[in-house]
């Protein structure tokens, strides 16, 4: 999940010679059959389906500072409410 706000940094590589980012080669290396949504989670809808997601989820992985994700709304405890087995990984600031 993404927001067009702050995309991927990764999308803007050294190889990326059109700056276009759906095209750069190094994303699309790492992403390869993965799939991608973009999500503004200040939205109510979007939160909500961003659960709907994690319901159908085994791991979720966020690169969010602590506090952004609270604020969110979903933050570890709330996950776990919605999945108990959700594991979850965060690396804030990369």
């Amino acid at each position: 999940v993404e927001t067009r706000k702050r995309l991927d940094p990764v999308r803007f590589g050294p190889d990326n010679l059109t700056r276009d980012v759906e095209k750069d080669p190094l994303f699309h290396s790492i992403n390869r059959n993965k799939l991608s949504i973009t999500l503004d989670l200040t939205q109510v809808q979007a939160v909500k389906l961003f659960g709907d997601l994690v319901k159908v989820s085994d791991v979720v992985v966020e690169n969010f500072s602590p506090r952004v994700m609270k604020r969110l709304g979903i933050d570890y405890e709330a996950l776990v409410k919605v999945k108990p087995d959700i594991i979850m990984a965060s690396f804030p600031g990369v």
